[in-house]
């Protein structure tokens, strides 16, 4: 059964391999997307056991979406859950460039 929610991009957690989007993919993605959202593939992300969501595919489209449309919710889909709380991950909107 498939599990999706309309997050704030901002509150979404670094999965453990990274701490930023990568700067070049994020300026590509800002020149041929802009501030638009339309048609931006749903974004992946495991549920941890305190109930915070980790990004596993989607980081760099999440950045963009939190610097370039705040206040704006993007779809996420929930494609498996961690055992262990990630509240002290770093959250997209700590890091935006």
């Amino acid at each position: 059964m498939q599990k999706f929610r309309d997050v704030d991009p901002r509150e979404l957690r670094y999965p453990s391999t990274r701490q930023v989007a990568d700067p070049a993919k994020l300026a590509r993605q800002i020149s041929k997307y802009g501030r638009s959202l339309k048609g931006m593939p749903t974004l992946e992300v495991h549920e941890a056991a305190d109930g915070v969501l980790i990004i596993m595919d989607g980081v760099t489209r999440a950045t963009r979406a939190a610097k370039l449309a705040p206040g704006q919710t993007v779809r996420v889909e929930i494609t498996g859950t961690y055992s262990k709380p990630a509240a002290h991950r770093a959250k997209i909107g700590d890091n935006l460039p």
